[in-house]
């Protein structure tokens, strides 16, 4: 009987033994689900919390230059009319203008290369000249317009003349960006 005890007990020892190196790998899984777990919380931080990232050259030049234009060209047109609801939609417009510039130069942008830079300076040249063209197009038409029978009051056109002439300078320096960055 000694001998079949003694079987017994060699067969519990090597059960437990056997027991024990199935846990090992069972506490090592545990220990790396705690640690997927913890990562995974600090990614969950990490997509919570705004990014630096730095906003792109063209996407700076989306909203300083075309969307800052559109919306000068927008509030010129809403200023022609003497009312006070088209005035307060200008107001509305000159105020989303402003966040436009700020959004640009209080965010993360990424810092200017030489190409860009010479691309800048390309489109504000090619700008001087479309805005001559423009200009003394406007002229010209005007001085039609003088000519005729018709009266029109000039001076309520100033401000949304003016206006008008800046957004298209704006609108026409990010095309012509947009244009040459691309290229």
């Amino acid at each position: 009987m000694s001998d079949i005890s003694e079987k017994i007990r060699s067969e519990k020892i090597n059960e437990n033994m056997n027991e024990k190196v199935d846990i090992k790998p069972r506490i090592m899984n545990e220990n790396q689900m705690h640690e997927n777990h913890a990562s995974e919380k600090s990614r969950e931080e990490a997509d919570s919390k705004p990014t630096d990232k730095p906003m792109p050259i063209l996407t700076q030049n989306r909203y300083s230059r075309i969307g800052h234009g559109i919306v000068w060209i927008s509030a010129g047109i809403f200023e022609i009319p003497q009312n006070s609801v088209c005035q307060n939609i200008s107001m509305v417009l000159f105020i989303f203008a402003c966040f436009l510039l700020l959004r640009v130069e209080l965010g993360s942008t990424e810092s200017d290369d030489e190409m860009s830079i010479g691309n800048l300076t390309k489109a504000k040249a090619l700008t001087q000249i479309w805005m001559q063209n423009i200009c003394l197009s406007v002229w010209v038409i005007a001085s039609i317009i003088r000519a005729m029978p018709i009266h029109i009051e000039w001076g309520n056109l100033f401000a949304p003349a003016f206006f008008i002439l800046i957004g298209v300078s704006d609108l026409i320096t990010g095309i012509h960006f947009k244009r040459l960055e691309r290229e």
